[in-house]
């Protein structure tokens, strides 16, 4: 199935006034010199069913795996240096 989006209402191509929207044609609606001429087209946007299968043979390829997160390092006071910081705060331990 081929469906053609249109930007202009009756914007004519390959011997269609194609409607303002998106308009579904069957595969064998527009020879290939036709089919390339639209695609070719600014005014309208082509999109043919199934042809990214045809094309290559392939499926898509598979979505690339996650990246685990990073383990992110934290510095916890210990018991000194929390001493020394409560004692900088108030003044003490100078």
């Amino acid at each position: 199935m081929i469906r053609i989006t249109s930007k202009q209402h009756l914007f004519r191509r390959a011997g269609v006034a194609h409607p303002k929207g998106s308009s579904e044609y069957p595969p064998d609606k527009f020879s290939a010199e036709e089919l390339a001429a639209l695609k070719a087209e600014p005014m309208l946007k082509v999109v043919v069913h199934g042809e990214a299968k045809k094309k290559t043979g392939e499926e898509k390829p598979a979505a690339a795996p996650a990246e685990e997160p990073k383990a992110v390092e934290t510095k916890t006071a210990t018991k000194p240096e929390a001493k020394t910081a409560k004692a900088k705060a108030k003044g003490k331990g100078k």
